[in-house]
């Protein structure tokens, strides 16, 4: 059984924000959009050398970008608005 793809909030800010973000994108594709938006249960901080992981290896990063097939299925699903608002380094 695979599970579920969820969003963590922890806060009552990011819960608006993630059910208007899930709001807009089931809009946009004119579709449900299955990701559950939910409480966490417990969150453990990772530690400081994964923050910013895609800026501080910023050649890594694009290589498993490139190497695991996300912004293909990314770019089937929302088109040429697929990178849209992201940061063009991480792109």
């Amino acid at each position: 059984m695979t599970p579920a793809a969820g969003t963590p909030i922890l806060t009552a800010a990011q819960m608006r924000a993630a059910e208007a973000a899930r709001s807009a994108a089931a809009g946009e594709l004119d579709q449900r959009i299955a990701t559950e938006v939910k409480p966490a249960a417990i969150f453990y901080p990772a530690e400081e050398y994964h923050q910013d992981y895609a800026i501080k290896n910023p050649g890594h990063y694009k290589r498993y970008r490139a190497g695991c097939g996300r912004d293909a299925q990314v770019r089937a699903v929302w088109g040429d608005s697929a990178q849209r608002g992201m940061a063009p380094e991480l792109g």
